[in-house]
């Protein structure tokens, strides 16, 4: 898995790419942890480019999705594939968050 992190105009974006396990995940908990630490959150996950997602990544998920519910705003999603709305749908966490086509479109919803 790779991963990016950013942060524009307020917001927290992780762009994640491949197959998300255990084993590759601790960098994106860690920076989750810490920007809800310094009451961010506002999140974007870009996966676009993510294959598979384990049940780490789900939790992980879940975590930004109830942190943004509990202070007003949703998680946006970024151009899941159909493998990943499905597993989301199952988890019922799609519900809890916005999808979006584009990065930028997802970036806008924020403003």
């Amino acid at each position: 898995m790779e991963e990016q992190f950013l942060e524009k105009d307020g917001v927290v974006i992780m762009v994640l790419k491949g197959h998300l396990s255990t084993e590759n995940l601790a960098p994106v908990m860690t920076f989750l942890t810490q920007k809800i630490n310094e009451k961010n959150y506002r999140f974007i996950f870009d996966l676009s480019e993510v294959s598979w997602m384990g049940s780490m990544a789900l939790g992980i998920l879940a975590t930004a999705i109830r942190e943004a519910l509990a202070h007003n705003t949703r998680v946006r999603l970024v151009n899941p594939n159909q493998k990943i709305i499905g597993l989301l749908q199952e988890t019922s966490l799609l519900e809890l968050c916005h999808v979006y086509a584009t990065r930028e479109k997802a970036l806008e919803s924020f403003r």
